[in-house]
């Protein structure tokens, strides 16, 4: 069970990541922060002492089992709230809602596309590439042959915009922050990059995307150096390019590839 001071001390580390993550580096007042942070450093050692005599005394598998999730969707909840308040571009003056994505909280598979398109304020449904494109993915999904569980989608801009909205990519790369931070957090071992803007910034390579699909490239967003990711077509351009599905389906076969799982017919 985690204690009140416990809690306090995950918030203020997940803050501190932030901050990292938007280039802030150090803090006015270093002497108050320092002393402060030794009587923080004081109290985890404490919370660490009892949540370790507390784990002795739970069976492993069950903690285990248990504590994961809740971690997760407490920090895509956190992460949630930091999008609907981000000021970081000009695109939040025209966000509809905040969309951080839906699926397993330890999947094997993380789908990221470009940004999500919502047709209005009013009805604001849970789509997170449009509504048909959602049922495309979905059909991918089932063709991939994974369960629900081991799927994660998401975007790589997180504001929920009109469709006629056209995010610009130095939005998307101010936006990459956040993707950052779920691919720290899930833990994929591929990612599917859907479009041009997805394909360029998780792979950190300026190239159009037919010289980017068909390959298993490095992932390019900074530490995550074990990352591969799949470029492929968004779900939108297929819908408006139906013959280039035999394409995207041989992208497909990589990530299955690369998850070990047994190729299908398309």
């Amino acid at each position: 069970m985690i204690t009140r001071s416990g809690q306090v001390i995950r918030a203020l580390r997940a803050i501190v990541r932030y901050h990292l993550s938007c280039g802030v580096h150090g803090y006015s007042g270093s002497r108050h922060i320092d002393s402060a942070v030794k009587r923080l450093s004081a109290s985890l050692t404490v919370v660490q002492k009892s949540a370790a005599s507390t784990k002795s005394s739970v069976a492993p598998e069950v903690a285990d089992t248990a504590k994961q999730p809740v971690s997760a969707r407490a920090a895509l909840a956190q992460l949630t709230e930091e999008v609907a308040s981000c000021r970081m571009c000009q695109l939040h003056t025209q966000r509809i809602c905040p969309v951080v994505g839906d699926g397993g909280r330890q999947p094997r598979l993380l789908i990221v596309g470009e940004w999500p398109i919502v047709p209005s304020a009013a009805t604001r449904p849970e789509t997170l590439f449009g509504v048909e494109e959602d049922l495309m993915v979905e059909r991918m999904k089932t063709a991939l042959g994974l369960s629900p569980d081991h799927v994660y989608v998401t975007s790589l801009i997180k504001c929920g915009v009109p469709a006629a909205v056209r995010p610009s990519l130095e939005q998307a790369k101010t936006c990459s922050r956040y993707v950052r931070r779920q691919v720290e957090l899930l833990q994929p071992e591929v990612v599917c990059a859907m479009g041009t803007f997805a394909a360029q910034v998780l792979t950190g390579i300026d190239r159009p995307l037919s010289m980017l699909r068909g390959r298993v490239l490095p992932g390019g967003l900074g530490d995550e150096s074990q990352l591969v990711v799949v470029p492929t077509y968004h779900p939108t351009f297929l819908l408006q390019n139906p013959d280039m599905k035999s394409a995207a389906w041989q992208d497909l076969q990589l990530v299955m590839k690369k998850l070990g799982l047994q190729h299908r017919n398309a």
